[in-house]
């Protein structure tokens, strides 16, 4: 399967609520709504708010967390795709705040990094 990398390297391509929403299935949504609600201990989270076609969509259905996540948005205010072409990605509190170093989405970036070199 190919990867769909999100601005911060997610991979898009394996995301349950992406994989439900485009599948329209309302089940799936809702086993990630309630996974999501005991994860990030918040009941204001159902199937509307993870319907999400990945966070590069610019005209289909963002998850309810795009529109203010911090990371997407200083990629966007700094003309970004992705985290992995900021030179401040090492030493962002930003960043910091929502991954570790040694995460999936971390580890995408830095090969994404590392290919452009």
């Amino acid at each position: 399967m190919e990867q769909m990398i999100a601005v911060c390297g997610l991979d898009c391509a394996t995301c349950d609520a992406r994989l439900a929403t485009v599948a329209n299935d309302q089940a799936a949504k809702a086993r990630v709504a309630a996974e999501w609600r005991a994860i990030f201990h918040s009941e204001d989270i159902n199937e509307q708010f993870v319907t999400c076609e990945g966070c590069h969509s610019t005209d289909g259905v963002l998850s309810g967390y795009c529109g203010m996540c911090p990371i997407r948005t200083c990629a966007t205010r700094r003309g970004l795709t992705n985290c992995g072409h900021c030179s401040e990605l090492d030493s962002c509190e930003t960043y910091r705040g929502m991954f570790k170093d040694d995460s999936p989405a971390k580890k995408n970036l830095l090969k994404i990094r590392a290919s452009r070199a």
